[in-house]
């Protein structure tokens, strides 16, 4: 009868060649670089969410601080309805000044690429002019018209960049 504590090996009498040494350690390898490369990514996918976790605290942070300026500027007496009414409304005001301030400023940038566009359209037109010194002089205004165009945008730019 057969010994039943013996466990069974596959491959008992296999040789093992160079050659399949080679085969099994390119295997080895590939699983290595694969889960590498996995690790890699779970690594980069770690460090966004913690960049955007600290990010979110400090606007938290940002916010809260917000708070303790609009009830420190406050006069009324803590725990009334008057308080909270009052620290509510300074918080209210300054946000719908800034939206509002970024609308304006939205709404001019707009308007601002829209002239942009047609002053492209226009110096194709330019183009079109027979008589080369007045499109040199035509193409020169344009151009100078563009610069200050470009010059506005990007000053509104920043602008609404600063207000989000």
């Amino acid at each position: 009868m057969e010994d039943i504590t013996k466990s069974y090996v596959p491959n008992r009498d296999l040789e093992l060649t160079p050659e399949m040494e080679v085969i099994r350690l390119r295997k080895v390898l590939e699983q290595k670089n694969a889960l590498i490369a996995k690790f890699r990514r779970y690594d980069e996918e770690r460090k966004a969410h913690y960049r955007r976790f600290e990010q979110n605290y400090a606007m938290m942070e940002e916010r809260f601080n917000e708070l303790l300026d609009a009830i420190n500027a406050c006069d009324f007496d803590e725990g009334t309805i008057g308080f909270y009414k009052a620290v509510v409304m300074r918080l209210y005001k300054g946000k719908v000044a800034a939206d509002l301030e970024k609308s304006v400023f939205q709404v001019a940038y707009s308007g601002l690429s829209k002239l942009s566009d047609r002053i492209d359209d226009l110096c194709d037109l330019v183009e079109c002019v027979g008589n080369v010194q007045k499109r040199s002089e035509l193409l020169d205004a344009v151009r100078q018209l563009k610069f200050r165009c470009n010059g506005i945008a990007s000053t509104f730019k920043r602008n609404m960049d600063a207000l989000r």
